[in-house]
């Protein structure tokens, strides 16, 4: 029935705002008013005793639906608004139709487990001691209207009429016809704002603020323990869809509806970890965690179920943790914390998040954990645009010791004690940057795996730098740089997790690793390390290393940017391969590395492959002193005392660079075989210089393959095949063994190969393994030539390496300055030198290079085969197998001619011992040409001197060539600058070559202009006829004949008449060797018009 005073509240209700009789003339605008007064549309009573408030009556439709009209609603400090419903209902509807917000200072109870509507489109409050006291769940909301099933309305006009059933059902949806809806703004710190354990708490604006108190360690905000919390809102005229499902309250916003923000500052709490289940949702346009402001979900202590999940949809998600007084840090949290003695103990919840773009710093973080039993869940971020992560903050940490803030990050984790996996990590957008030490992180410190990581990006991928605090702990260096990680972690008691560490994967347009940063995958446990998998349709670079900093009882410090994959020290397992794919270039520059390590027992180390368009590697890293200069590189590292197998390196590229001190190394240490270097460029293959100057640390540019001393294992092999090989500028390929195991060989095939300014291949023993062999397969010709000056400068940088502390680095020195194919021992070893075997079309050895296998040591010098199909040359050259104290290895050349110039050697040497020197054998077809101080040699003092032998092979030794006479010492031989060949030893050497006699004395010295052959003519002459058959002549000379230059006129036409032939005496003869060569003295026309070169006749 509709009553008088209704009539009156109606027509007051609908004046104009500049009336404002309700709220402004009865002096409760704002929060000036403490009260709470029924208006007359509805029966509801409200009667007050002191500050607390009995509301009752109502308009009841269906029995369960209880439906409240206030004109005033503010609950004051310490004060009750209590709701006096029959137990049989189900929902309490209350609206506020005045022109005041609501201002909620104490608390707010009801009956049973009814739920509870308050709904005020002016705005609500709820101050810093309100709280809840209600059974069922609880929305607030600043929406319009609420909206039932098949058109019904609760709005501030609406009739309610018991007999209409249309509101006696559950409400289907929120109405907001305001151009901006009013806020609601919670700053309860009561501890009480909650509802029991599984019902739902909803907020829905306009704006949604959730705020603490800074300055306070107390729990505040917002509680629903197992239960749900959704908060989100309009910014705009729209409606948003309510369904309720038991006890659960749930939201759903239209899509392209323009949402308003939700915000969490000031150390407030939104909170529904419980013994399992609990979900906490937010649909806002920014949403943004502030100053401790942090959503929780997970599994209680007492837990056996699972934890529910936390979802986010807004544009834009900002995370920052600058709080300034110690306690929680920023962000969302969803962790189990069920005692590892519950053997019924539950899973943490997800967290997934889709915006436009997320912004996480200053300490900020998002986490996914197990400190009990169960598994942590997964963090999945899709966004749109961007996702940054920047480390950087001022904040102290929560024990107020003055340590540094945890690092902004996306986190899952598997504590210390806790038994259960950790959750991945996921993350798709446009572009991700992670700054100053962020990080991405899934990690175990109990008994469980760690997670994976895989990025998405559609533009870019960034990580750089380091964090700012510049302090902490002598533990892994990765604590500080930015990056993604996932491992195996070691406890402070030295106990570690158990389990294996999680993969990376990274799919973009463009990745950068720069100043400190790391992508690691890192085990200290039984299980292995994760795999690195980086696939870019762009570039990927690793570039730098960090600022310096100081690490406590280790000083200054640089960390390198980089990809790790590690088995650290007492871990054990398969390490994890590392794989770069991109489609344009590769960039590794400045200190940074790729690694794969194990130092573990048991378990090999990762692979490495790399494949992109181009590859550079180039320089080192800025440490003060030069063995703390880290060389750019790739590093595949089985480091003392791991047992496993040693990781390969495979690059597969169009063109592969390493410049100035950068490094491909495949090492060991360790008890296992080590790994093999493998390279396929379809361009080239360039190794240029080395690392010196004032900020170097002398280390040359190349391949490496060394077992190093007391590891066991046998040394890598290495491998490339491009059409273009060039190692040059002091650069090395190396194949190095320590060790009493054989080192590797090296095998190279291309088209053609350079090794020049000091640029060595070189195979080596020091100790009793032998040192591997030397093939090279060059269809078209191999160039030695020339030293590198800064040798002797560099040299003493190689010395005092044992406080090496660098990443996997490994100092191997050059084999002197000069460039060459060296396959050696070093003194007092007992390994046989390597062998050399070179197969091309053409080889060339000038200014000073080399082809040597010596023995310094006890073994025997390897032997040298040469199959050249072409032209063998040496200018200044050396081709030298030598023994200190065994037997000389052996030289065999197969070449079409072999031309020796200036003071090329071919020597085998044997300096004591009773071992033969080797013998050297030479074919060439076409022949062997000697000169100058160039000899062939093969000498052993206490031995027999090798043979010397060049079957069917025509040979030139030089002008006036005599052979030493027998036993002469070969040293008096070297620069008497002629030509020797000497077999000499205890016993000589059998010397068996070619008769000479058939070029000696029969050389001739040629000037120094040649003559052109196009100059050259037949023996015979012109003569010119008269008209009366007078023989006189005409002869054209000089340039007269010709036109000058284009365009000139031709010369004059000559009567002539037919070239008649010289008397008998006079016929020339076909021009033949030994004939002088008569050149043309002009230009002469025939009859013809034909143009003729010839001679004049004699008379």
């Amino acid at each position: 029935m509709l009553t008088k005073n209704w009539l009156i509240w109606k027509w007051l209700s609908g004046l104009t705002s500049s009336l404002a009789l309700v709220g402004v003339m009865g002096g409760i605008c704002g929060r000036t008013l403490a009260q709470v007064t029924a208006d007359p549309s509805l029966d509801t009573t409200v009667t007050a005793n002191g500050t607390t408030f009995t509301i009752q009556d109502g308009t009841t439709v269906g029995g369960t639906s209880l439906f409240h009209s206030f004109s005033i609603f503010n609950v004051p400090n310490g004060g009750t608004a209590n709701f006096l419903n029959p137990l049989t209902i189900t929902n309490i509807f209350a609206r506020v139709t005045g022109g005041s917000l609501s201002d909620i200072q104490g608390r707010i109870q009801s009956q049973g487990s009814t739920n509870l509507f308050l709904m005020n489109p002016n705005g609500i409050v709820f101050g810093q001691n309100a709280h809840l006291n209600i059974g069922g769940s609880f929305v607030g909301t600043t929406a319009n209207a609420i909206l039932f099933p098949g058109g019904g309305e609760f709005s501030k006009t609406s009739l309610v009429a018991p007999q209409n059933s249309l509101l006696a059902v559950s409400p289907s949806a929120l109405l907001f016809n305001q151009v901006s809806p009013a806020s609601i703004t919670n700053q309860s710190t009561s501890n009480q704002f909650r509802v029991p354990n599984g019902r739902s708490l909803v907020l829905v604006g306009g704006d949604v603020i959730v705020s603490g108190n800074v300055n306070s360690n107390t729990t505040t905000g917002l509680d629903a323990p197992g239960g749900r919390i959704e908060l989100g809102g309009l910014a705009g005229s729209g409606s948003v869809g309510l369904t309720i499902s038991g006890k659960t309250f749930s939201l759903s916003f239209p899509s392209g509806s323009l949402l308003s923000n939700v915000t969490l500052d000031d150390n407030a709490r939104v909170n529904v970890r419980s013994v399992g289940g609990g979900d906490i949702i937010v649909n806002a346009n920014t949403f943004t965690a502030t100053n401790g402001g942090r959503l929780v979900a997970g599994v209680a202590q007492e837990g056996n179920e699972n934890g529910g999940n936390i979802t986010i949809n807004a544009n834009q998600v900002n995370i920052s943790g600058d709080r300034l007084t110690t306690g929680p840090t920023s962000g969302l949290y969803n962790a189990t914390l069920a005692d590892i003695t519950n053997n019924t103990g539950g899973n943490s919840g997800d967290i997934t998040i889709t915006t436009g773009s997320i912004s996480v710093t200053n300490g900020g973080q998002i986490e996914t954990s197990t400190f009990g039993r169960g598994n942590a869940g997964t963090v999945t971020i899709t966004a749109r645009d961007t996702v940054s992560i920047d480390g950087a903050g001022t904040a102290l940490s929560r024990d107020g010791a003055g340590r540094p803030t945890p690092s902004s990050g996306i986190f899952s984790r598997v504590r210390e004690d806790a038994v259960g996996n950790g959750g991945s990590v996921n993350i798709t957008a446009g572009s991700l940057s992670v700054t100053n030490g962020g990080h991405l992180e899934t990690s175990t410190s109990g008994k469980g795996n760690a997670g994976t990581i895989t990025i998405t990006a559609r533009d870019a991928v960034s990580f750089d730098g380091i964090s700012q605090t510049g302090v902490g702990s002598n533990k892994l260096s990765d604590k500080f740089s930015s990056g993604a990680f996932s491992r195996v972690d070691q406890n402070d008691d030295g106990t570690v997790g158990v389990g294996k560490a999680g993969s990376i994967s990274i799919t973009t347009g463009k990745l950068s690793v720069s100043n400190g940063a790391v992508l690691t995958t890192s085990s200290f446990g039984k299980e292995g390390a994760g795999s690195i998998v980086i696939n870019a349709s762009n570039t990927v670079s690793f570039i730098g290393e960090s600022p310096e900093f100081r690490v406590a009882e280790k000083g200054p410090t640089f960390l390198s940017s980089g990809a790790y994959s590690r088995i650290l020290k007492d871990g054990a397992g398969q390490g994890g391969n590392i794989s770069i794919s991109t489609a344009k270039s590769l960039f590794v520059k400045n200190g940074a590395v790729i690694s794969t390590s194990s130092a573990g027992q048991g378990g090999n180390a990762g692979n490495i492959q790399l494949s992109a368009q181009n590859i550079v590697f180039d320089g080192i890293g800025n440490g003060k002193r030069p063995q703390d200069r880290q060389s750019s590189g790739v590093f595949s590292t089985l480091k003392d005392p791991a047992s496993g197998q040693g990781g390969s390196i495979k690059i597969t590229t169009g063109s592969l660079d390493l410049f100035n001190g950068a490094v491909a190394i495949a090492s060991t240490r360790g008890q296992g075989t080590q790994g093999s270097i493998e390279v396929r460029a379809t361009d080239s293959v360039t190794l240029s210089g080395a690392s010196f100057g004032k900020d170097g640390n002398g280390q040359s540019s190349g391949l490496f393959t060394p077992t190093e001393v007391d590891a066991v294992g046998s040394g890598g092999t290495i491998f490339v095949e491009t059409p273009i090989f060039r190692v040059k500028d002091g650069a090395i390929v190396s194949a190095r063994t320590l060790n009493n195991s054989d080192g590797g060989s090296i095998t190279i095939t291309a088209n053609t190969f350079e090794a020049i300014n000091g640029g060595q291949v070189l195979t080596q023993t020091q100790s009793g393994g032998n040192a591997g062999n030397i093939t090279l397969n060059i269809s078209d010709s191999i160039t030695l030539s020339g030293s590198d000056p800064t040798y002797a400068d560099r040299q003493p940088l190689y010395i005092n390496r044992s406080d090496n502390e660098l990443i996997d680095q490994v100092f191997v020195p050059n084999q002197g300055p000069v460039s060459g194919l060296f396959a050696s021992t070093s003194f007092d070893s007992e390994g046989n030198g390597g062998n050399v075997h070179l197969r091309t079309a053409n080889l060339n050895i000038t200014n000073g290079a080399r082809i040597s296998s010596e023995s310094l040591g006890f073994g025997r010098a390897g032997d040298i085969t040469i199959r050249a199909n072409g032209n063998l040359i040496a200018n200044n050259g050396s081709i030298v197998t030598a023994s200190d104290r065994s037997t000389g290895g052996a030289i065999n050349i197969f070449a079409k001619s072999v031309r020796l110039f200036g003071d090329s050697d071919i020597t085998t040497n044997v300096l004591q011992g009773t071992g033969g020197g080797g013998n050297i054998t030479i074919t060439a077809p076409k022949s062997i040409l000697a000169f100058n101080d160039s000899d062939i040699l093969s000498f052993a003092r206490d031995g027999q001197g090798g043979n010397i032998n060049t079957p069917n092979t025509p040979a030139f030794f030089g002008q006036n060539y005599r052979p030493a006479p027998v036993g002469t010492n070969p040293r008096t031989l070297d620069g008497n600058n002629r030509v020797d060949v000497n077999a000499s030893g205890k016993v000589s050497g059998i010397i068996t070559i070619p008769d000479t006699t058939f070029i000696q004395n029969s050389l001739t010295q040629l000037p120094q202009n040649l003559i052109d052959p196009n100059t050259l003519i037949a023996n015979s002459c012109i003569v010119r006829g008269r008209e009366h058959g007078q023989n006189d002549t005409f002869l054209v000379t000089g340039s007269g004949g010709l036109p000058v230059r284009p365009g000139d006129p031709p010369p004059a036409s000559f009567a002539t008449r037919e070239v008649r032939s010289l008397p008998e005496a006079q016929t020339n003869q076909s021009w033949k060797l030994g004939d002088p060569i008569v050149e043309p003295q002009g230009i002469y026309r025939l009859a013809s018009g034909q143009l003729v070169m010839s001679r004049e006749c004699a008379p």
